[in-house]
């Protein structure tokens, strides 16, 4: 590769030992600051030390260290760019700390969602931030694995946190989505539910707790869902308790349909003209009139002022 030009973007024609490759280029010189030109980061001693240990890639080399393994990196004999002849010594101190910061703030930020983090993407001050509070002299534990506080969470939450199902919201009607979705949404996450209905969610980090929220939110569902169109969804979801699933296809097939402008024409003229006499309505008439103030307070809503 010519030393003078940066590494290339990652393309289809790359094999994935590449593409894994680039990954570990990209952290090291997103979050440490490595420069990004190949011929002075091929060159720097934070590279040199990693390629010695024969570490060359990010999920396949890196992610697989220890912490020891990092504190015992090397960098073989050299020449520095003032062309000086550098013979073998161990990394330095501030780099090593950079490098089991990186290692512990990769599984940080995956154990927040579940998933491997692409923390490149998160970005350096984040990295910094979270390094200047980490007590190097704790092991790392992997994102797959609960720590103490996680299983202190889930303590607390099955004790303390597992919501009445009277405080969901029924979805009857379909003008009832723009206001029953964010609803729920804020319900489901002062719960630290909502993971479960986003993409990518993983069990591995406990699958104890993963099955019984899961469950619990899969029946929540399916006491609450009563709109036929939602329930047709949720039906395809329900006995795999694929939470994620449902939520997503039950949020892209009702936006199509119940977009505000939608139901606040549909509510209006439905409040215009509708008469208790002619509605061919079979429930009482308080529950009449309780159906026809809910749609009034949701119309206030959506077309109130922001």
């Amino acid at each position: 590769m010519d030393p003078s030009r940066p590494v290339p973007f990652p393309t289809d024609a790359m094999n994935p030992e590449e593409i894994d490759f680039y990954k570990l280029y990209e952290v090291l010189t997103e979050l440490l600051n490595l420069p990004r030109l190949w011929g002075a980061f091929s060159n720097h001693v934070v590279w040199l030390a990693l390629y010695e240990a024969d570490v060359q890639q990010w999920q396949e080399h890196f992610l697989l260290m220890s912490k020891e393994d990092i504190q015992g990196l090397m960098v073989p004999p050299h020449i520095n760019s003032d062309k000086v002849h550098v013979p073998e010594k161990k990394l330095g101190i501030p780099w090593v700390t950079n490098l089991v910061a990186l290692l512990a703030f990769y599984n940080e930020e995956s154990r927040k969602i579940g998933a491997p983090a692409n923390i490149a993407k998160i970005g350096r001050t984040a990295f910094v931030n979270f390094r200047h509070t980490l007590d190097i002299s704790k092991p790392i534990t992997s994102w797959r694995n609960p720590t103490k506080e996680t299983q202190a969470s889930i303590t607390n939450w099955r004790k303390l946190m597992s919501p009445s199902l009277t405080y969901f919201d029924e979805l009857k009607t379909d003008y009832m989505w723009v206001i029953w979705k964010p609803k729920t949404i804020r319900l489901l996450r002062s719960y630290g539910l909502f993971y479960l209905c986003e993409p990518g969610t993983t069990k591995e980090i406990d699958p104890g707790l993963y099955t019984m929220q899961a469950t619990w939110l899969t029946m929540a569902f399916d006491k609450k869902i009563q709109l036929a169109s939602a329930r047709t969804i949720f039906l395809k979801y329900r006995d795999d308790e694929d939470c994620a699933g449902f939520w997503k296809e039950l949020t892209e097939t009702m936006n199509k349909s119940m977009s505000i402008e939608i139901v606040i024409t549909r509510i209006t003229m439905h409040l215009t003209s509708a008469r208790l006499a002619n509605s061919g309505w079979r429930g009482s008439q308080a529950k009449w009139i309780s159906d026809y103030n809910t749609q009034k307070v949701i119309l206030d809503r959506l077309s109130g002022p922001e």
